[in-house]
């Protein structure tokens, strides 16, 4: 990702696998092609490579870490999964987004950004391969089906190449597991969709009911931390996810039944169970408030060793940019 200052380790919460440079120069060109007003959704680095070329562009992202870093153009710091609550976008006539690889996010996504920039002409969009998993095939033909009432669809197989965030190679190294047959993971490969809008639909969002918990976020350094916001006064402790005291999250995906057991989620992949996870969040509430004041107690001192010991950076780093979403 093209970033200013120091690179931020995006964080597997968000999705956030970047394109690579020569997708983001794709993309860019592209959309510079239509000589039109740019929505972008999802696509910090794209942003970034528009704004190399002197291109201004409106990037939505919900994490306020990649969003603060816009620099060419507006930044809207929102979650699509709901709908946009700003005035609408009368003069864009291009949308590019890269959502959640899931097809329930990727319909709000879709039908909230359509709303958001009703006349939008050119729509481009990734979409996961039909090897993703095993109801990939009938997700995209759902996806095909729907689509085609707004105009016409073009795909292209496999353009847009990702490079490995640092979760995913912890990940493989962990799990002792590869992506590719000679023993190095493979980048992830995503399809583009191109949806030349024909027809006025108006999109009728589905219900944006997400189910979940509330996680604590913040950045410490380059690395991103996350905390799932779980009432527990308990004397506070790190516990390892699985039985062979690894601590290094195998998986990313939704449908890891080891995901539901993690409480404290770092970018580098790093991840662990909780107990006494009050004392952490109260710990980072104060750091980050920068009021001398604001003192930590004994057990809270403790947490915040701990956390910053797990995130490998020095216990006087400061946690900045703190917010919370649901997942």
């Amino acid at each position: 990702m093209h970033s200013q200052g120091e690179e931020l380790e995006g964080h597997a919460l968000d999705f956030f696998w970047a394109f690579d440079s020569g997708t983001c120069d794709h993309i860019a060109d592209l959309v510079c092609a239509t000589k039109s007003t740019v929505l972008l959704a999802g696509m910090p680095s794209v942003a970034s490579t528009l704004a190399e070329r002197g291109i201004s562009s409106t990037l939505i992202e919900r994490n306020p870490s990649m969003s603060s870093r816009h620099r060419r153009g507006t930044a809207i710091t929102h979650d699509l999964r709901f709908p946009l609550t700003q005035h609408q976008l009368l003069d864009v006539r291009v949308i590019a987004f890269d959502s959640p690889w899931y097809p329930t996010d990727f319909c709000l996504w879709l039908d909230h950004l359509l709303l958001f920039a009703p006349n939008a002409r050119d729509v481009f969009f990734s979409l996961w391969p039909s090897r993703t998993r095993p109801a990939a095939v009938d997700e995209r033909d759902k996806i095909f089906s729907e689509l085609q009432k707004y105009g016409r669809l073009t795909v292209v197989d496999s353009l847009l190449r990702y490079t490995l965030p640092a979760f995913e190679l912890a990940a493989f190294a962990g799990s002792g597991s590869s992506g590719s047959r000679f023993g190095e993971p493979s980048p992830k490969n995503a399809d583009l969709v191109h949806l030349s809008r024909t027809e006025s639909v108006i999109p009728h969002p589905l219900p944006s009911v997400i189910c979940g918990d509330h996680w604590l976020r913040f950045k410490l350094g380059k690395r991103q931390v996350a905390v799932r916001l779980r009432p527990d006064d308990a004397v506070p402790c790190l516990l390892p996810v699985y039985e062979d005291q690894e601590w290094t999250l195998r998986s990313v995906s939704r449908r890891d039944p080891a995901r539901e057991s993690v409480d404290l989620w770092l970018s580098n992949g790093r991840a662990c169970r909780v107990s006494g996870s009050s004392h952490f969040v109260t710990a980072v509430v104060k750091l980050a408030s920068q009021d001398v004041t604001l003192r930590l107690s004994e057990l809270q001192a403790g947490a915040w060793r701990m956390l910053a010991e797990l995130a490998e950076v020095p216990a006087t780093e400061q946690p900045r940019d703190v917010w919370t979403h649901l997942d």
